[in-house]
C-alpha cells in the first residue's frame, strides 16, 4: 500500500493528499541515512506520523538534504508535493502534515 501523506485541518479533515504506492520517500529517507535528523527519523513506514505547524521549518531543511538522493521524477514530484503541503501548513494555523505507514 505505502505511504499515504495529507494536509490535515485541526479535526482531522483531509485538505490535500498524495499516495506513495511504490515506497518512494522510504527509499530516499533510506538512502539520505536521516539517523541523525531530528523529524525523518522518526517517520514510522507502519504506523502514523505527525508533523505541526513548529516541527515543520525543521521538517522541510531535513527535505532539502534529501534532495541530493533524488532518483527520478517520480521521487521529485512526491518531494515537491510534500513540501508543498509543508510550506502550507507553516503559514497557516491548524493545519499539520500527516504521514499514514503501511
Amino acid at each position: 500500500m505505502g505511504l499515504r501523506i495529507y494536509l490535515e485541518g485541526e479535526r482531522g479533515e483531509k485538505i490535500a493528499s498524495v499516495n506513495d504506492p511504490h515506497h518512494l520517500l522510504r527509499k530516499l529517507i533510506k538512502e539520505g541515512d536521516v539517523s541523525n535528523m531530528c523529524c525523518l527519523r522518526f517517520i514510522d513506514p507502519y504506523g502514523n506520523t505527525t508533523f505541526n505547524r513548529l516541527q515543520i521549518p525543521q521538517f522541510l531543511m531535513e527535505l532539502e538534504i534529501l534532495h541530493r538522493f533524488i532518483k527520478g521524477t517520480e521521487q521529485s514530484a512526491l518531494i515537491s508535493k510534500i513540501e508543498e503541503f509543508a510550506h502550507r501548513c507553516a503559514q497557516e494555523p491548524h493545519l499539520y502534515l500527516k504521514i499514514y505507514g503501511d
